[in-house]
């Protein structure tokens, strides 16, 4: 509902220096969401200036049980199926956690193994360690040059996250470092995200830490310079958060996408450490190793099939496929491959549209779902899976996603805005996606 009232809100409450209620200023020209499904509404304040009144209105639980009564009824039965199936898997699992029982999927094999495989899905790897040829050096050093600098401002603190700076070490991972909020250590279906406008945390500084990307440049930098301190801090900043985020406890297991990025960037990490000859400790990588096995156990249970079957599926599938391919000898690994590769080949061609741009309609979700799949479609030609079956999608989307290219080289601004990234490495500009778009053109 929209409110016209320059001087008053719709509770009748003055707008002036002593209101209590909270008003939070958007964006001139932008649609304003509804938000009455959680107790919101719409206003106009002083001077026309569109600002989101967020003091509960008196009714707000009947609206939104009458809000969730609308979806019920527009859901179809395999829809209903799924949800009804994914709330008694999580009931399940929350008695588990209460009991203190958690399931752990066996992990056979060598850490060895392990981090070969790892190392197999980063092709690229071994030109940074080897003498590069004559068309390659200059593009080769630059590169080298690039990746150190960027190891050595996350190391000194220099570098940001979603445009805040962050230290890498002695990481609170539970704080939301803008507003100083900490998330609660309890089960992670029951934490609190502050999703609903009514303050000012935001989750998305708590995930993006724990998403683990800005690792990947360290262990870069540890092979093309040889630097052990890199990689010394990886696997610090691995066992730190393994050992303050215990399965299914806190806000970094309350997001299937959480769980998918960190994988990858994990795998990454410890490809590029193994091409660049340092090992983990033996203990260090087995505990990392079952905890992967515990990311992939718990990603088959809450694929985000009707809750955001975009670019979260996309992702948290791709991440499945791949940790399946990194742990053959897990005994759940073959059911983690089988539903990994049957949402990517039935969901893989619904992002986009009959001309091969993104369902979402955003430039940044376009490479975020495209960078995805060129993952998926990498792991399978190394593993020599041909029933993954995305190559012309990924074909298709890489075309149409270069027919917006500016003369500058970069892409505009459509949609949503969104710094996050499916392959991990550091990028000197967000809008600059000739990287996937040259990595899903080699692939096909």
């Amino acid at each position: 509902r929209w409110f016209i009232c320059p001087t008053r809100c719709p509770g009748g409450v003055s707008l002036g220096a002593n209101c209590t209620t909270r008003l939070r200023p958007l964006q001139a020209g932008r649609p304003i969401p509804d938000q009455s499904g959680n107790g919101s509404e719409r206003v106009f304040g002083p001077g026309r200036n569109p600002v989101l009144c967020v003091k509960p209105i008196a009714n707000d639980r009947l609206m939104l049980l009458a809000h969730k009564l609308r979806k019920l009824r527009r859901m179809k039965p395999d829809e209903l199926y799924w949800r009804s199936n994914h709330a008694a898997r999580m009931a399940w699992a929350r008695v588990r956690h209460q009991l203190s029982i958690e399931a752990r999927p066996h992990v056979g094999g060598s850490v060895e193994d392990f981090a070969v495989s790892c190392a197999r899905l980063i092709g690229g790897a071994p030109m940074f360690s080897q003498a590069p040829g004559t068309v390659f050096r200059c593009a080769v050093e630059n590169e080298k040059q690039r990746v150190v600098e960027t190891a050595e401002s996350i190391i000194s603190g220099e570098a940001s996250l979603l445009g805040k700076p962050f230290q890498c070490t002695h990481i609170d991972w539970h704080l939301e470092p803008i507003s100083g909020h900490r998330f609660e250590k309890r089960f992670a279906a029951d934490v609190d995200l502050h999703q609903n406008f009514r303050d000012d945390v935001d989750v998305k500084y708590t995930w993006e830490l724990g998403r683990h990307q800005f690792l990947v440049p360290l262990a870069q930098a540890t092979l093309v310079s040889g630097a052990e301190r890199y990689a010394e801090t990886v696997q610090e900043t691995i066992v730190d958060w393994i050992e303050n985020n215990p399965p299914n406890i806190g806000v970094h297991w309350a997001s299937a996408l959480e769980l998918a990025v960190r994988g990858i960037s994990w795998i990454w990490c410890i490809g590029c450490l193994h091409h660049a000859g340092y090992r983990f400790d033996s203990e260090t990588l087995k505990i990392i190793q079952q905890n992967l096995a515990i990311h992939a156990e718990c990603l088959l249970q809450r694929l985000s099939y009707y809750s955001s079957p975009y670019n979260h599926l996309i992702g948290e599938a791709t991440a499945l496929y791949v940790l399946a391919a990194v742990l053959d000898d897990c005994d759940r690994s073959r059911l983690w491959k089988s539903q990994a590769r049957q949402t990517l080949n039935k969901s893989g061609p619904d992002q986009f549209y009959a001309d091969g741009f993104s369902f979402e309609q955003t430039t940044s979700y376009h490479y975020f779902t495209l960078g995805f799949l060129c993952l998926a479609l990498a792991t399978a030609k190394t593993w020599g899976d041909a029933d993954l079956r995305v190559e012309n999608v990924v074909a298709h989307a890489a075309t149409a996603g270069l027919s917006f290219q500016t003369g500058s080289g970069k892409w505009p601004v459509i949609g949503d805005t969104d710094s996050a990234r499916a392959i991990p490495v550091a990028v000197d500009d967000y809008w600059d996606f000739s990287g996937v778009s040259t990595l899903a053109t080699a692939l096909t």
